[in-house]
């Protein structure tokens, strides 16, 4: 009974040290993790398309316009088209559903979140939009505080606070974390409900349902598509199995275990899938008066985004699809992750404090050999080395969910490398996180106390 009570007094303060340095983080950038001004008006221009769906569901009705998410264009001369839907909502101007040009490739459940809170709400639509931003930002740290506390359980708390010590200071990360439109914590929810789901029944050492992964993964990727559409949706459907991967080394499923498992969630999640779709399209037909309007859309919007060109596109369109894969994989190899930089003004060469993504791969790559080989030297053969042998080769097969979207959807990532490299973080820095950390705590511990035998 003392150690059931210790165990949930260190979750309790896990997810209160979480929570609270997270949501800070992403809402006022209190740790400086990233670039102040790019913090500020990070995607706005994405962000309009919600609060201008806001202000026309004030005026006509949620589902007015198919309930698509969009933008007013009538806006004043020499101001920015984005900018002014912040007015618009704002100051609550009147306005011309004319002038209202949809986004057709969402469905936009993140904004009728936001218009039912904001029929609710007895404040101002200007402190509303704080904390609209608010919430996401809770929202968001809530979902990796469930992360974090998972992890907690499979490699004990120190490791996990070197985890969220590096979330801390991710910089897209930071950027993402409260921005409505992206809904970040939206893409981990079908991740984390297979995760939550198949460690209760490890926990419990039950058998696991067929059934019940089909349902939670078929809920989980249709509120995930319900808030943010198909954006960034292989790399969703590869981290969602990633906790199976997990669980079979970990407990050393039979092979035919596993890919009954896995067939089920495929299953489920392309029915998730096709019923989204079947929504959008219907949507667009609201509009453009025909079915065949809204397929039309999905295809072109899917040849613009992998590898097609079109006369229809813009020059910019056809060159991003016809750019060379190693030219699109190698800036998200460069980009950078973490900048140490806004934090510290130290008279050193930028470089210094910079951390790219392909630096953290290539470090996450040695400290997984390091671990790995730091477990052979173990006498017993205890949970959490097994745990992490585990983790590591989950945390390799997890580099798919990223490079899914940078290579399927080329032309997309060749021109939005102003936001793509957030999918570094589903989930496999996440992952690379917690094999940094398991290994510095075992340096740190081996170094302490040179016996073969591990401290637990």
């Amino acid at each position: 009974m003392r150690n059931y009570f210790k165990n949930r007094l260190k979750v309790s303060l896990l997810v209160i040290l979480s929570l609270t340095s997270l949501i800070v983080g992403f809402y006022y950038n209190f740790w400086k993790a990233a670039d102040q001004e790019w913090f500020n008006h990070f995607q706005y221009d994405s962000e309009s398309l919600i609060l201008g769906r806001i202000s026309l569901t004030e005026n006509e009705g949620i589902f007015s316009m198919g309930g698509l998410l969009g933008r007013f264009s009538d806006f004043p001369e020499g101001s920015d088209v984005n900018l002014y839907q912040y007015d618009i909502y704002r100051n609550s101007l009147e306005t011309d559903i004319e002038t209202y040009s949809t986004y057709d490739s969402q469905t936009g459940g993140q904004a009728i979140l936001f218009t039912i809170l904001n029929k609710l709400s007895p404040f101002s639509n200007s402190l509303n939009l704080k904390l609209f931003k608010f919430l996401t930002s809770l929202l968001t740290a809530t979902i990796l505080s469930i992360i974090l506390v998972w992890l907690s359980k499979q490699f004990g708390y120190s490791t996990t606070l070197i985890v969220l010590l590096l979330l801390i200071f991710s910089q897209w990360l930071t950027v993402f974390g409260r921005n409505l439109f992206w809904s970040l914590w939206s893409f981990y929810i079908p991740y984390i409900s297979l995760t939550i789901m198949l460690f209760k029944y490890d926990e419990e050492q039950r058998t696991i349902l067929n059934r019940v992964i089909f349902i939670v993964v078929l809920i989980s990727v249709l509120i995930k598509c319900f808030f943010t559409g198909m954006e960034y949706i292989t790399t969703t459907l590869i981290m969602l199995v990633t906790p199976l991967f997990y669980y079979a080394v970990k407990n050393k499923w039979k092979f035919m275990e596993l890919v009954k498992y896995l067939l089920t969630t495929t299953i489920a999640a392309l029915l998730a899938v096709l019923v989204s779709f079947s929504v959008i399209i219907k949507q667009i037909s609201a509009i453009k008066g025909s079915v065949s309007s809204g397929i039309e859309h999905i295809q072109q919007s899917f040849t613009k985004r992998t590898y097609g060109g079109s006369d229809n596109f813009s020059d910019t369109i056809n060159e991003s699809v016809q750019s060379g894969l190693g030219e699109v994989l190698s800036q998200y190899w460069t980009g950078i992750a973490i900048d140490l930089n806004n934090i510290f003004s130290i008279t050193v060469p930028k470089e210094l404090l910079r951390v790219g993504f392909g630096e953290l791969i290539i470090t996450i790559g040695i400290f997984s050999i390091i671990g790995l080989l730091l477990s052979k030297i173990r006498i017993e053969y205890d949970n959490i080395i097994n745990n992490f042998r585990a983790l590591v080769l989950t945390c390799w097969f997890s580099v798919l969910a990223p490079l899914s979207w940078f290579i399927m959807f080329k032309g997309h990532s060749f021109i939005h490398t102003h936001m793509n490299h957030i999918i570094w973080y589903m989930p496999f820095l996440i992952f690379g996180f917690s094999i940094i950390g398991y290994v510095l705590i075992e340096i740190i511990r081996l170094v302490i106390n040179p016996s073969k035998e591990r401290m637990l």
